[in-house]
């Protein structure tokens, strides 16, 4: 897979689930939460997102309300040890900034986390509903 060739931060977690039942919830998270995919491979536990998008008003210096918006490509990797299964996410994220022309283009940026925690939240309720089946 390409595409995701940025040095960026990764953040993982570790599941007490097969590889199976855990790319089970890795499609099942990233479906509910409406994210598609551009390439998946199952036979290496990776998956590739498309862009995806959030906006929102935040603070800037001393001006306050300027309209961002940040995209996000994520790579979410599996790798299955016996029971365990450990899930990585590698994101690729830019924003633009409002006003000027800076308005005009993507930027990259370095991940906070932010976004593959609530990924990692997610997926944690997922699994845990498989458990109590």
């Amino acid at each position: 897979m390409g595409g995701l060739e940025v040095a960026q931060p990764q953040y993982s977690r570790d599941y007490t689930a097969g590889h199976e039942e855990a790319w089970e919830g890795v499609t099942k998270t990233l479906e509910g939460l409406d994210i598609d995919t551009k390439e998946i491979n199952k036979a290496t536990g990776e998956i590739e997102t498309r862009w995806f998008y959030r906006e929102g008003e935040r603070a800037m210096g001393l001006v306050h309300g300027g309209h961002w918006k940040e995209r996000y490509k994520m790579r979410l990797t599996l790798v299955s040890r016996g029971d365990t299964t450990v899930g990585t996410i590698r994101s690729l994220v830019e924003e633009k900034r409002p006003g000027g022309s800076q308005a005009y283009r993507w930027t990259r940026k370095t991940s906070t986390g932010e976004v593959e925690g609530l990924l990692f939240q997610e997926l944690d309720k997922v699994l845990a509903g498989k458990e109590r089946k």
